[in-house]
């Protein structure tokens, strides 16, 4: 949940790669046929929740309060602070986050899924 959305894919014990090695590339599923674009993809699972996702949703959601160039570490620091319009975009993003998660247990059936960051916002 960092500049993009992607997954580990542990499979019997390894590692899975998939046939090119580009497999857990998860935030390309399209969630939705309207939304912010990332990566050239509009809706995508992605698009809605990572780093740069959740900036360009809170200025497709609300460009007075959230001009294009607003970083999302203002977001989530509005957020944590109370400010109503930031928390609707946080409370969003966890939606979109919840649905892309209901995805990946319909498709997989997996035992756990861990949700972090390698970095900050």
């Amino acid at each position: 949940m960092g500049t993009g959305l992607g997954a580990g894919l542990i499979l019997n014990g390894a590692i899975y790669h998939g046939t090119s090695d580009s497999a857990g590339e998860v935030g390309h599923i399209r969630l939705s046929e309207e939304g912010p674009t990332e990566y050239g993809k509009v809706g995508s699972w992605e698009a809605f929740a990572c780093g740069a996702g959740i900036s360009k949703l809170a200025h497709l959601r609300n460009p007075q309060q959230f001009p294009d160039t607003t970083p999302t570490a203002e977001i989530v620091h509005r957020a944590l602070a109370g400010d109503p319009p930031a928390l609707a975009i946080i409370h969003e993003v966890g939606l979109w986050m919840g649905k892309g998660l209901a995805v990946l247990v319909d498709l997989l059936n997996p035992e756990m899924i861990i949700v972090g960051t390698l970095g900050s916002f």
